[in-house]
């Protein structure tokens, strides 16, 4: 989906320089793919199994963030969910507060289960 919409994008800067004559440039910044760990992958099960016992309900699913770097150069590497809300990253975006409490317990739970090695192929 992203290579569709950079071609679609690249497309409208090239109407557009030909139509008004003008020189636009479209800079890439990143040409990594969406990606994630295997779901049998040791920190992917251990982030669940904390998830379950916050009695939170794992997602797992491709994502094309800063998470992708780490991955294209094998460092395991998940995305922690801290809440819920909607319009993200536009006006009017919102979070609910009350889901925060149990989505940053996640972070020390994930943290100490990293450190004993729990979380290690």
């Amino acid at each position: 989906m992203v290579k569709e919409l950079y071609r679609d994008i690249r497309d409208i800067v090239d109407g557009i320089n030909k139509t008004f004559a003008v020189k636009l440039k479209l800079n890439r910044i990143s040409n990594l793919n969406a990606t994630h760990l295997r779901y049998n992958h040791p920190m992917v099960k251990c982030a669940s199994r904390i998830l379950n016992r916050l009695g939170v309900e794992a997602v797992s699913e491709p994502s094309e963030t800063a998470l992708s770097i780490f991955l294209h150069r094998k460092i395991p590497a998940v995305t922690i969910g801290l809440t819920r809300g909607d319009n993200f990253h536009q006006d009017g975006a919102r979070i609910e507060i009350e889901p925060m409490f149990k989505g940053i317990s996640q972070i020390p739970a994930l943290l100490m289960a990293m450190d004993n090695g729990v979380c290690d192929e």
